[in-house]
């Protein structure tokens, strides 16, 4: 059967003097009031485990395309699985097509180092409680926003209309896709029923 959680993996030293790194890095920076460069600190850090576990629905420490994709698509940040495939592939260093803890810091962080990039913005945001009540589950916050992004859509003006507009075009397509995949899911299964 599957193994213990990988939460409860000892860390190898190396993975340890990484950690001891980063934290020696993140706080070298803050003294000198360099916060903007920190990518997260150990707060942020917790939170995003929060939504990381929050998408991680059987808790097997990874997270697949679908899980990824609804969160995306609803805060604007992917406009389809093709958008999350690459995504993912720009951080997976093993090659399995499902995200660690480590590789959806990545796609937070974007993996180029560039900061300013719609995602880690996104998620800067929801860590600060501006995407809405930063009590609320990562499920919630999600469908809370895009929500928002409706209401948006229907009733803002220039370019948050665009916005509300944009990921409720993505949100429709990736309810289209879903239902589709599922059809042929079914089909498939009572063919070999016949079979």
């Amino acid at each position: 059967g599957p193994g213990p959680p990988a939460a409860q993996k000892p860390l190898t030293k190396e993975e340890i003097s990484q950690l001891l790194t980063d934290h020696r890095e993140r706080k070298w920076l803050r003294q000198r009031g360099k916060d903007e460069f920190i990518d997260f600190d150990d707060v942020e850090r917790s939170q995003l485990r929060g939504y990381f576990d929050a998408l991680d629905d059987d808790m097997s420490g990874s997270i697949g395309v679908q899980e990824l994709e609804e969160a995306l698509v609803a805060l604007g940040l992917a406009e389809n699985r093709n958008d999350v495939y690459k995504l993912i592939a720009s951080v997976d260093d093993d090659g399995s097509g499902l995200i660690e803890f480590p590789e959806f810091l990545g796609i937070v962080r974007s993996g180029d180092g560039d900061t300013n990039t719609a995602i880690f913005q996104v998620f800067k945001a929801l860590m600060q409680g501006k995407l809405g009540d930063q009590l609320l589950s990562f499920p919630l916050v999600v469908s809370t926003y895009r929500r928002k992004m409706l209401m948006d859509a229907m009733m803002g003006s220039g370019a948050r209309q665009e916005r509300g507009k944009r990921i409720m075009r993505a949100f429709g397509n990736q309810v289209r896709d879903r239902h589709k995949r599922s059809v042929e899911e079914k089909r498939e299964a009572a063919r070999k029923d016949k079979e």
